[in-house]
């Protein structure tokens, strides 16, 4: 009964197979489940499942990524392979890959004097170049300061920062760089940097 024609199930999510059917015979069964495409067998569901459970949980696997359209599922009783139904097609779709951010300047032991402008570095994956992204530093992994606060710059991959005098020198500093849409994005240097006192005149 699911699926039964026009559902379109995502790879990787986990999505239910139902099934009905009465008599001794059928309840006392177990079924095996197939995933068809074009009408050919492509992948073993699940073995030898009670029938009277008439439900079966699947986590579509990525190995299917291929198989994006005229897909039906079929059960069959184990002990009798002629008896059986098959679906009525439905899709599978590929989700759209997860963003990524990766500090790569400062990432751990750089000495940046305060006054000095000095380049912060990120590569990303997912983003375009039109996405926005916010900068923040961290002392001692604490949020300390914005770099770049509010919408945020471009994903242009970098950014000079004129280090303001403001800033205590010491070390324990790190960047954080985090996707202005969803703050679950971002990276951290992974190391601390340190920020040095400007030459005394």
């Amino acid at each position: 009964t699911s699926p039964n024609g026009g559902e379109d199930w995502e790879i990787g999510s986990t999505q239910t197979i139902t099934w009905i059917g009465d008599g001794v015979n059928l309840l006392s069964s177990n079924v095996n489940i197939y995933f068809l495409s074009a009408g050919i067998p492509k992948a073993t569901i699940s073995s030898g499942t009670p029938f009277s459970a008439k439900t079966y949980s699947w986590t579509i696997p990525e190995t299917l990524t291929s198989y994006t359209t005229n897909n039906t599922i079929k059960i069959e009783i184990d002990n009798n392979s002629s008896v059986y139904d098959v679906s009525a097609n439905f899709s599978l779709t590929v989700p759209a890959p997860s963003p990524s951010i990766t500090v790569t300047s400062p990432n751990g032991d750089e000495s940046w004097e305060i006054g000095s402008t000095q380049n912060i570095t990120w590569t990303s994956a997912n983003l375009s170049s039109s996405s926005y992204v916010v900068i923040k530093l961290y002392k001692d992994d604490v949020y300390f300061s914005s770099i770049v606060s509010g919408s945020g710059i471009s994903n242009s991959e970098s950014y000079n920062w004129t280090i303001p005098s403001t800033l205590s020198a010491g070390g324990n500093y790190k960047v954080r760089v985090e996707y202005s849409n969803d703050p679950t994005v971002y990276d951290m240097s992974d190391n601390d940097f340190s920020v040095t006192p400007p030459p005394s005149i």
